[in-house]
């Protein structure tokens, strides 16, 4: 079993390293269309009198953490219940990620967007009509229990060690009086909340910056940093040593678990961008936003 872990691994890493390399042959395309593309922010930035500003969201996920999304909207949209709020933020926020590969981050944006339509989002809305919620939060508890070692290992790497004791404390309750996890009494009984920690986390919390952006297709949003943190990721999950000798059985257990998270939240995308003037830079800068907010948490 180790020596096929070790083959889908190099395999990984294989795809990442070719992947990587194309982009950097690129690189003179790219170049200018990154020039012009940060001529084109930076004049929606210098007309925000003009019909464009900051919009503020926050959003609550599922796991009970909050966080913020700012991103450049048109000023003459309705910002509903934050209408009279202020907010106060360090310049730090509103800091961007480098996309020196934008014209190919796009193209697998619009392919990952496609999907999400064609595919994604009726296949979740078939499921969840024929599958109770009830049942569909417990399948999601029990894929959250089932990858605690990524949190728990990741809390130590970063001597974030209540986190770690928290992380214990779920698995034990969870598994146990939690069936497995399909049940989440740690959370309902006693407020023992997780907290979200993987590798990615892990290399920012020592200082490695995020590198440029990177959107893959079907994984999504990510940058260089957080795609060889996925590496780290897929060894410390148990799923993946489960199934490692079942290819399409570990294909289509982990395409469940995304048709499943999908059907409890079937607007979140389509929320997120249904008003941004660009979807493609709101998705970029709310993923870079969110990233790093956990990286100072």
């Amino acid at each position: 079993m180790h020596s096929t872990i070790k083959k889908k691994l190099s395999r990984i890493v294989a795809i990442l390293l070719f992947a990587l390399t194309s982009i950097v042959l690129m690189s003179p395309k790219i170049s200018s269309a990154a020039a012009l593309s940060s001529a084109t922010e930076t004049a929606g930035n210098d007309s925000n009198s003009s019909g464009y500003t900051l919009t503020l969201t926050e959003y609550q996920m599922p796991d009970g953490q909050q966080f913020t999304l700012i991103a450049l909207g048109n000023a003459d949209q309705n910002t509903g219940e934050f209408d009279d709020l202020e907010f106060d933020f360090d310049d730090d926020d509103l800091t961007s990620i480098a996309d020196p590969i934008e014209p190919f981050n796009r193209a697998m944006f619009v392919f990952n967007d496609k999907l999400y339509f064609w595919v994604l989002k009726p296949t979740a809305g078939f499921y969840g009509r024929a599958v109770p919620e009830k049942g569909r939060i417990a399948v999601r508890r029990f894929f959250t229990n089932i990858a605690t070692p990524i949190r728990l290992v990741n809390a130590l790497l970063q001597l974030k060690f209540k986190y770690a004791g928290t992380e214990l404390a779920r698995f034990g309750i969870n598994t146990t009086v939690g069936l497995l996890g399909f049940r989440d009494p740690a959370r309902d009984k006693w407020n023992i909340y997780l907290h979200k920690e993987d590798f990615g986390q892990s290399i920012g919390h020592y200082g490695v910056g995020p590198g440029f952006y990177i959107t893959w297709p079907i994984l999504g949003p990510s940058s260089l940093r957080d795609t060889f943190g996925l590496i780290g990721d897929f060894l410390l999950n148990p799923a993946s040593y489960i199934f490692a000798e079942r290819s399409l059985t570990g294909v289509g257990v982990w395409s469940y678990d995304k048709v499943n998270s999908t059907s409890l939240d079937p607007t979140l995308y389509e929320d997120l961008t249904k008003n941004a003037i660009d979807p493609y830079l709101f998705i970029r800068d709310a993923y870079h936003q969110h990233r790093e907010q956990l990286i100072k948490e």
